[in-house]
């Protein structure tokens, strides 16, 4: 081949091979344009309805004395911290105050946690340990942590068992059992750690802990404080088009051979009570399907506060309003709103098909769950 025939012939090879990459990547870019015009046409800011298709029946108001920082419940009550100090026992059924009680506790404490069982209080602050019992309106328990260091505090949960109040807090190595009779250690556990928060938790009659930096849940006995089982998970990534800006993720427990406990363990984790898998960016909602796809996304006139699931449900807090939100892979339906002014919602939970919600104004509202069709 002379000269001249080889350099056309390395000119076309050329050519030919910016022509192909030119045609691929085209139809890449137009088929990542239609996938985003896809989304955007699912995505585009909405309104609120100016209906609703649903009514959810307000059948409870309450007005304490303070912004309502903290609740818990038991067998047979609800406990409504208002203010600081001062709590509220409700009768669960018939939403009747039953007393008022007010725990002691200095000018520059706050408490960050509450629990109860069979009308016995625990609630921990920077660093205390309050355990009260509503029955007889007495004192147990007023114990201060020995702090090995400045910043310890004990916000990462409490949990009751028998005359036992489990308790961890950070840059500690154990977690502890307290008679709050006696005052007298019943067991100190072992974790490994010595600094990063420890995560308490109770399912049914069963108790966990996690703890931050670590791979998995640890069961333990409350009796004696042993672990009697580990059950790792592993973060999942998903794919969403805020992804460059945060890191969306979820975790897979593994090991778990109860069901009910590995979907609650799950459900901590932006996971819907269907098994969905969501997140949350500021005004936008993305929804994902059990094999993590992304399926549609909301945007929002306003920020999301927070979010609470409930079945095949879900309620927005946007601080001036509640959405609730019916979730099916084709769409988030709203089904319900309510507005309010001045932005007064302060925070919202769920139990026993009730909606509560609080508000800064220092009242407390209840509406009716139950026409919802789970």
């Amino acid at each position: 081949m002379q000269k001249k025939e080889w350099q056309v012939y390395v000119f076309a090879v050329i050519l030919f091979t910016l022509i192909v990459m030119y045609v691929i990547t085209g139809s890449i870019r137009t088929e990542n344009v239609e996938r985003e015009q896809s989304i955007k046409q699912k995505n585009n800011t909405i309104s609120l309805p100016s209906k609703n298709s649903v009514e959810l029946d307000k059948i409870w108001e309450f007005k304490g004395i303070g912004i309502m920082h903290l609740h818990a419940t038991d067998e047979k009550n609800l406990y409504i911290q208002s203010g600081y100090g001062t709590y509220y026992v409700i009768d669960d059924n018939s939403l009747n105050v039953v007393k008022k009680i007010e725990i002691p506790y200095g000018d520059d404490e706050s408490f960050y946690n509450l629990t109860a069982s069979n009308g016995i209080l625990a609630t921990t602050s920077d660093d205390k340990v309050v355990v009260f019992d509503t029955n007889k309106d007495e004192l147990l328990l007023d114990y201060k942590i020995k702090k090995s260091w400045d910043n310890i505090r004990l916000d990462w949960g409490v949990l009751l068992y028998d005359d036992l109040v489990i308790f961890s807090y950070g840059h500690d190595e154990a977690t502890y059992g307290l008679n709050y009779n006696t005052e007298q250690l019943a067991w100190k556990s072992e974790r490994g750690w010595k600094t990063g928060p420890i995560d308490l938790y109770r399912y049914k009659d069963r108790y966990l802990y996690r703890h931050t930096f670590s791979d998995a849940f640890y069961e333990f006995d409350p009796k004696s404080g042993a672990i009697i089982g580990k059950y790792p998970y592993e973060f999942v990534a998903l794919n969403n088009r805020d992804s460059h800006k945060h890191t969306d993720s979820f975790y897979i427990v593994k090991n778990v051979k109860d069901r009910e406990l590995r979907e609650w363990l799950e459900g901590f984790y932006m996971k819907t009570g269907k098994g969905d898998v969501y997140s949350v960016f500021k005004s936008r909602l993305h929804f994902h399907g059990q094999n993590l796809n992304p399926l549609w996304e909301l945007e929002f006139s306003n920020e999301i506060e927070d979010e609470y699931n409930y079945g095949k449900y879900m309620f927005l807090n946007f601080k001036d309003s509640i959405v609730l939100l019916e979730l099916k892979n084709d769409g988030g339906e709203i089904l319900w709103t309510m507005k309010t002014k001045d932005n007064l919602i302060h925070r919202i939970f769920i139990h026993k098909e009730r909606l509560y919600v609080s508000y800064k104004d220092n009242t407390i509202e209840a509406f009716d769950l139950s026409k919802l069709d789970q």
